[in-house]
């Protein structure tokens, strides 16, 4: 099985807090955000690409999908969501993923947090070089 969220999620951290020093970047879903603003950074699909699959049923690529919840608050709530998404966006798209959804969803749990969630496709072989998004 390939497998390459954890190192995406150690660059993205990198990535999210060069730009933005006081963003907590958590690896899971909290049921609850520690601090604001956060973001959440989740695999939510890796599945065997199976158009490059060889005769011996090798997984040479596999699909994958990636969620960012980013949640903020404040009188500057929605620019502030939409300054962290901006640095995401770049960041995956720097890397060959193709963004597949971003809007605002009720975070129920907590409703005085704004919470803005970007989603990201790509192929990625076993080297984890992402092929297309």
């Amino acid at each position: 099985m390939i497998y390459c969220a954890d190192v995406l999620y150690d660059e993205m951290v990198d990535e999210i807090t060069t730009v933005h020093e006081d963003v907590y970047v958590a690896p899971y879903n909290l049921r609850v955000p520690p601090t604001i603003p956060t973001v959440w950074f989740e695999e939510v699909t890796n599945t065997t690409y199976t158009m490059s699959s060889d005769s011996g049923d090798d997984e040479n690529h596999i699909r994958v999908g990636y969620e960012f919840n980013i949640f903020t608050m404040g009188d500057n709530k929605k620019a502030d969501a939409i300054a962290i998404a901006k640095t995401i966006d770049s960041a995956m798209k720097s890397r060959g993923f193709r963004r597949g959804y971003s809007g605002v969803i009720s975070f129920l749990e907590d409703e005085t947090l704004y919470r803005y969630v970007v989603r990201y496709s790509g192929i990625i072989d076993k080297d984890l070089k992402v092929r297309r998004g």
